[in-house]
């Protein structure tokens, strides 16, 4: 809908006067007005970026391996002095775009000093480097997604290459599995205590995108887990000796998140209690697969993955979080139409079947949508008129 009907609809609702209207209107017009010329001008600037680049890079052997890293040190400088420049300024968004430019340049200049000097490493041992070197300016400078998104995505990626490369290789067999699941279990909630951390610093952008990572990453994980009864994955381990670490650690996950404290911030959708239920239900749910023994069972991995997602409905109901309620209710009801698939797909090789799969799946969607609209969402907020 554009912005003027909305604006429109609001004033016709009594929310907002013709003027308080009017006003929105012109202030959404000169905000995006320019927005063509700066376009081409930062299509402009990134071609001649690439002519450069592309210039260097057919006469990078050509090149001395000083003044490859006396250049590149210039530039790591140039934009370390831009971020601070910038920041007493308070141009958001150029300062931004400098910190992500450091990053990557901070990347590239550790592959090119393991280059020049022939050192041995592996991709994981500069990523981890990386991390260590960026991380302070990150926190200290960056605001927004332009510079958090893209040092989340290497946060991730430095823990993976920290756990492949020196977590698991440490131990071996069983106990190597026990820190597997550790690791899958911990890091989300881990995410989301940090989340915590991050937001006593004021930092709001940084603190929503670890949250979110942590919550989703807690999300999949578990309904990942779920599949597990169908043999899919890895057989239950039935020695005890391995079943009650596994245990432990899914208890001491629990009891983390029991004691979790998350701050309040609006840019979370949902409060500590609906957070602690979706964490503990992932926590519960998943950890059965591995402790107790079954063969396949469609209908045990279909249970679980229904009661764990009704619970993240539950929870977003009580925070009224409605999106959360309405993901719930559409992934349990494609969950209710493919279980009917599994046990019914021998009738598809009919017209019959195909009919009745078509009613099936349209009555399921109506009934959906009708709960979605019907559902009683409690407000988070209570709105001032005054």
């Amino acid at each position: 809908m554009a912005l003027s009907k909305k604006v429109s609809k609001w004033v016709d609702e009594g929310l907002l006067t013709d003027d308080q209207g009017l006003s929105i209107i012109a202030f959404e017009k000169g905000r995006k007005a320019g927005r063509f010329s700066k376009g081409l001008f930062g299509l402009g600037a990134l071609a001649i970026l690439i002519g450069v680049l592309a210039i260097v890079a057919a006469n990078w052997q050509a090149i001395s391996p000083s003044t490859k890293i006396t250049v590149h040190i210039i530039l790591n400088a140039l934009l370390a002095f831009g971020i601070f420049v910038y920041d007493k300024q308070g141009k958001e968004t150029k300062r931004e775009l400098c910190v992500t430019g450091l990053m990557g340049l901070t990347l590239t200049f550790i592959a090119l000093v393991g280059q020049i000097f022939h050192l041995e490493g592996s991709f994981g041992q500069a990523v981890i480097l990386w991390m260590v070197l960026s991380t302070p300016f990150v926190i200290t400078f960056g605001e927004t997604r332009i510079s958090l998104l893209p040092w989340l995505l290497g946060f991730i990626t430095a823990i993976f290459y920290t756990l492949t490369e020196y977590i698991y290789p440490a131990f071996g067999g069983d106990i190597g599995y026990v820190v597997g699941m550790a690791s899958i279990v911990l890091i989300p909630i881990g995410f989301v205590y940090l989340s915590g951390v991050i937001g006593a610093l004021n930092k709001p952008v940084l603190e929503k995108l670890l949250h979110t990572s942590g919550v989703l990453a807690c999300v999949i994980v578990t309904s990942l887990f779920c599949h597990l009864w169908y043999g899919l994955g890895r057989e239950p381990v039935e020695s005890i000796s391995v079943q009650l670490p596994v245990i432990l650690v899914f208890v001491a996950a629990v009891c983390v998140v029991i004691f979790m404290k998350v701050p309040e911030s609006e840019e979370i959708s949902i409060d500590t209690k609906a957070l602690q239920q979706i964490l503990i239900a992932g926590c519960v749910i998943g950890v059965l697969p591995f402790v107790f023994p079954h063969g396949d069972s469609n209908l045990i991995g279909a249970l679980s993955f229904i009661v764990y997602w009704l619970v993240i409905g539950y929870a977003g109901q009580t925070s009224g979080a409605h999106s959360l309620v309405t993901a719930a209710i559409l992934i349990i009801a494609i969950r209710i139409y493919v279980v009917y698939l599994e046990l019914f797909g021998t009738l598809l090789v009919t017209g019959f079947g195909l009919i009745f799969s078509g009613l099936v799946l349209m009555g399921m969607a109506w009934g959906a949508r009708k709960l979605i609209k019907e559902i009683d969402v409690k407000p988070r907020v209570e709105v001032s008129h005054d």
